[in-house]
């Protein structure tokens, strides 16, 4: 749902800074990722549009469409951010939005399911580069002290994003088509990279000359990653389809597995990993990201899941379940800085279990109350509640994961924590795919069985919580 990422760079303010341009800069870059942070929520309305579009495609097909997204940019986050340094951030800022531009329209004319999703694979891979390139080109114009304010309006900003596309999505698919979704990317990809060109300031190839020769990190790694997540979500995707029992689910199951290992493995040994496992030696960061990976099933799962329930089984058309589907988005946003400002008094994890229960017992909720009859009253409630807890959630779990990083690890923490992030989404995904597949009205319970899981995943967050904020409040003991 938040597309922004905390990454900080160890920038030196030689001359004042200029907060004015600072601002302005900001406000720019904003403008490149808005367009990136709705496409994640905007894809959940236009999918049963989708289907109808391609009535020959399966739901697990045209689930790629949503997946191919997430998967290709975890594996190439960390790319991204070194494509930055090495080249200029500036340049990677404006190619990378143009890219992402280009590609948008290649989707809207796309006639085929698979053309589409290969146009989401090039709008991923723009996304992998523009999203580490812009906190980095953003942070850099703000000294130390409006650092945290920097972070909390950027991750307003996703945050917006995301309450804006459900809606949006809806509505541009009742006065047009679902290609219109992508067609909106086009004016404001160019507005982007024309501002991003005037103000945005030059930079070099790196912070620093040496910064020029860091090594990539392992390709090799990168294409495992995304063949790992791939066979794992291939599995889910087709389970409905196959059979559980199948050798093909099997196969895709193990073969995806072991992809994913072999990756923990090989980057536990290399110099110059994918994935900066030492980090997780950071208690805040490990238990964080952890907790942001798990939650993330359980977010884009639940939102996956309503846009279909309010279509197939309550019979909502698209712009009507866009805006069913607003408030949980809204409440996210307002709840995030509340979330933040709260977890400063009393404890982050202490707000990240607050949140986690909410987030589940509005779950609970949806999963024993809502049926075949239609009740907006009892929808929105649940599903506002559910926003206030994600709320709670991202503001809690941002400060966490990044207090305890040296600030030069910052940005190789923010790149492993949306590396698993992502696969979160595409996991939450596939298996509402696997549980409800092709099922229609008839068939509503299937879609209780997606809400209770959503609110059993976060039992692992919230009893990690609880242990962790218990173990804090134990007295150190006395010398002897």
């Amino acid at each position: 749902m938040v597309e922004a990422t905390s990454a900080v760079g160890q920038f030196d303010q030689v001359t004042p800074p200029d907060l004015r341009r600072a601002w302005l800069t900001l406000a720019v870059v904003s403008l490149s990722s808005f367009q990136t942070a709705m496409s994640l929520s905007i894809i959940f309305v236009i999918f049963p549009a989708l289907a109808s579009s391609f009535p020959d495609s399966s739901t697990a097909e045209l689930s790629w469409v949503v997946n191919i997204f997430t998967i290709v940019s975890a594996s190439t986050l960390v790319l991204g951010g070194v494509a930055g340094e090495r080249f200029g951030r500036k340049r990677i800022l404006v190619g990378a939005t143009a890219v992402f531009t280009l590609a948008s329209v290649g989707a809207a004319l796309s006639p085929t399911v698979g053309v589409l999703i290969g146009f989401r694979c090039v709008q991923a891979l723009a996304t992998a580069a523009l999203l580490p390139t812009a906190n980095t080109i953003v942070l850099a114009q703000f000294p130390p002290s409006h650092r945290g304010t920097a972070i909390a309006t950027w991750s307003a900003v996703g945050a917006a994003a995301g309450a804006v596309g459900p809606s949006l999505g809806g509505f541009l698919i009742g006065v047009g088509s679902w290609r219109w979704a992508f067609w909106m990317n086009v004016p404001l990809g160019v507005c982007s990279v024309v501002a991003a060109i005037k103000v945005v300031p030059n930079s070099g190839p790196a912070v620093s000359p040496s910064d020029r020769h860091t090594p990539w990190p392992d390709l090799v790694s990168c294409v495992a990653l995304f063949a790992g997540v791939a066979g794992v979500v291939l599995g889910l995707v087709q389970s409905r389809t196959w059979g559980w029992d199948d050798q093909r689910t099997i196969a895709a199951f193990a073969f995806g597995s072991a992809l994913l290992v072999w990756v923990v493995v090989r980057s536990r040994r290399l110099s110059n990993p994918l994935l900066r496992l030492d980090l997780l030696r950071f208690e805040g960061f490990s238990f964080g990201t952890l907790a942001m990976c798990t939650y993330a099933v359980s977010f884009f799962g639940f939102q996956f899941a309503c846009v279909r329930f309010l279509t197939e089984v309550w019979g909502h058309s698209i712009a009507e379940a866009g805006l069913l589907a607003t408030p949980v988005f809204v409440t996210t946003a307002i709840t995030t800085a509340v979330g933040g400002r709260l977890g400063e008094r009393f404890g982050y994890r202490w707000i990240i279990v607050s949140g986690g229960v909410t987030w589940a017992g509005a779950c609970t909720w949806m999963s024993f109350e809502l049926g075949a009859e239609r009740d907006r009253p009892l929808w929105l409630a649940a599903v506002s509640l559910a926003g206030v807890g994600s709320g709670f959630l991202w503001g809690a779990l941002f400060p966490i994961i990044m207090r305890q990083l040296p600030i030069e690890l910052v940005p190789a923490g923010a790149g492993l924590n949306q590396t698993l992030q992502r696969i979160g989404n595409s996991l939450g995904v596939a298996a509402v795919v696997s549980i409800v597949g092709a099922k229609t009205v008839v068939d509503a319970d299937a879609f209780s069985d997606v809400f209770l899981g959503c609110a059993l995943i976060m039992v692992l967050v919230i009893a990690a919580g609880v242990r962790g904020a218990a173990e804090r409040r134990r007295p150190s003991p006395r010398p002897v």
